[in-house]
């Protein structure tokens, strides 16, 4: 399957898809007490794939631009073996935030790589990947967590429910949710990509629909949680979207409206 998909990107890399644009969206979260949190939230680039030098520049640009706080990565940032990548990858170094960049895997780099390997790429370009972990800042003298899955392993989960600590976390898939209720974690917010929104609609819904997708996009709500879909900042398999448009997402955090 995946020689299958490195002949067709192969096929199609000659067209060049459209860069991402920033979307912001405002997210009130009554036990997430920290006024304008400003959160990036960049996911789905899949480096590898159609995402040139050119094109990650552009998102380097413009995430910087945005002025957040932190930066959130969740997943399938590259589609390849990092040795093949790290000429577009490097770009991601230039991306910077006061609390420090962030990340967890997605199914495409693991597809192609070990943890291991992608930890130690990840870090070349100051992006922390949290694998089932928790990282614990301070912004405005309140602490709060920021909690990464790891895609498709639960071990350490039980233990991580256990915090009571305002927090956010940050995964691959929409389908995680299920994990909060299964190891009790307390999650404000939950951040995740994968989706593409459908990318090419409806064809696109179809195959999420398969893959039990609960969230396709935009704001969701699940229990306590309040759960953000990106649409991702670029393309895979073909190089253009039908009825969706790729992003780059600046969240803004208040307890209140």
């Amino acid at each position: 399957m995946v020689r299958i998909r490195q002949r067709i990107i192969k096929l199609l890399q000659k067209k060049k898809p459209s860069l991402p644009k920033a979307v912001y969206v405002d997210i009130f979260l009554p036990d997430f007490p920290i006024n304008n949190f400003r959160v990036s939230h960049v996911s789905d680039i899949h480096i590898g794939e159609f995402a040139d030098k050119k094109y990650c520049y552009h998102i380097a640009k413009t995430v910087n631009s945005l002025k957040a706080d932190i930066v959130f990565f969740t997943g399938d940032i590259i589609s390849e073996e990092v040795d093949n990548v790290r000429d577009q990858f490097k770009f991601l170094k230039k991306i910077k935030a006061p609390l420090g960049k962030f990340g967890v895997l997605g199914n495409r780099e693991l597809d192609y790589n070990s943890v291991n390997a992608c930890n130690e790429f990840y870090s070349e370009v100051d992006i922390k990947i949290l694998n089932n972990e928790i990282e614990a800042l301070i912004k405005d003298g309140i602490s709060f967590n920021v909690l990464g899955i790891l895609e498709n392993e639960n071990k350490g989960l039980k233990i991580l429910g256990k915090n009571k600590t305002p927090t956010i976390m940050l995964t691959h898939q929409p389908k995680s949710v299920l994990l909060i209720k299964k190891y009790k974690l307390r999650p404000s917010l939950m951040l995740c990509g994968h989706t593409h929104c459908g990318q090419v609609m409806p064809f696109g819904n179809k195959i999420l629909k398969k893959q039990n997708q609960p969230f396709i996009k935009g704001i969701n709500k699940y229990g306590n949680t309040t759960v953000y879909v990106s649409c991702g900042a670029g393309h895979t398999l073909l190089p253009f979207r039908l009825f969706t448009k790729s992003e780059l997402t600046l969240i803004t955090i208040n307890p209140t409206r």
